[in-house]
């Protein structure tokens, strides 16, 4: 899933996808060591790489990327609205 993102990303950006993969595996690490909420936003960290790589701008959103690879996936319940109000927040 992360790198059918990356991917699309080093398309637009014309760099290998495992560069952008790379920098998104950074900055969760950077964001982590910042206790921020921002560390488990991936659509967030994913949109802020492109920005870094030419300011590709793209719309990110990891959970559909997730439930066109995982079928069968069932959420806990809640989970998606409180990643969904978390993004809209913008924390």
């Amino acid at each position: 899933m992360f790198q059918e993102i990356s991917m699309r990303i080093a398309d637009k950006a014309n760099v290998d996808w495992r560069i952008i993969y790379r920098a998104a595996k950074d900055l969760n690490k950077e964001l982590m060591g910042r206790f921020t909420i921002r560390a488990f936003d991936w659509d967030h960290i994913f949109a802020e790489v492109a920005r870094r790589f030419g300011g590709v701008s793209m719309d990110i959103e990891v959970g559909g990327v997730l439930m066109r690879h995982v079928r069968d996936f069932k959420p806990f319940d809640g989970s998606l609205e409180l990643l969904r109000l978390i993004r809209d927040l913008g924390a």
